[in-house]
């Protein structure tokens, strides 16, 4: 569980930065930098008052998730004013994969009590559908890595 408590708020950070290159507005103004710190004292909050090492920090995940997410749509935003074909960009790609990988993570912490309590039988299923949204998600990533000089060639 403590490495949960380290990795998170070092992919939210990372993950803000992708955005704040990719945004030209939240470069111009490191917004990306400034959520990436504000993500790292949250997690020592959390760590501190809420969920100590020991335990799941749930309560970050949420505040990753709603993060990524508002980040994801304001990116679909910015790629919409352009006017440009969004399908051969691999941008676009990036934020679809970030917007539903993470709209079913924030699901699921959001709703972990309830599955837990009302639930409970079906928890190990649940634990497997995780389990293949993950994979889904970083297979996408993986294609998206692979094919990227194809996908860039196809926007010249």
């Amino acid at each position: 569980m403590a490495v949960y408590h380290i990795y998170s708020p070092i992919e939210l950070f990372l993950t803000a930065l992708y955005f704040q290159k990719r945004i030209p507005w939240l470069e111009q103004r490191k917004i990306g930098v400034y959520i990436g710190c504000v993500g790292i004292v949250i997690a020592i909050c959390n760590i501190v008052f809420w969920q100590p090492l020991h335990t799941i920090n749930s309560v970050f995940l949420l505040f990753e998730g709603f993060t990524i997410i508002g980040l994801s749509l304001f990116s679909f935003y910015q790629l919409a004013l352009h006017r440009e074909s969004i399908i051969s960009n691999t941008h676009f790609w990036f934020t679809t994969i970030f917007l539903v990988y993470w709209s079913c993570i924030f699901s699921y912490w959001g709703m972990y009590n309830f599955f837990l309590k009302e639930l409970s039988p079906y928890m190990k299923s649940m634990t497997y559908i995780l389990w293949a949204i993950n994979i889904l998600g970083y297979m996408g990533f993986a294609v998206l890595f692979l094919g990227y000089r194809k996908i860039a060639s196809i926007r010249e």
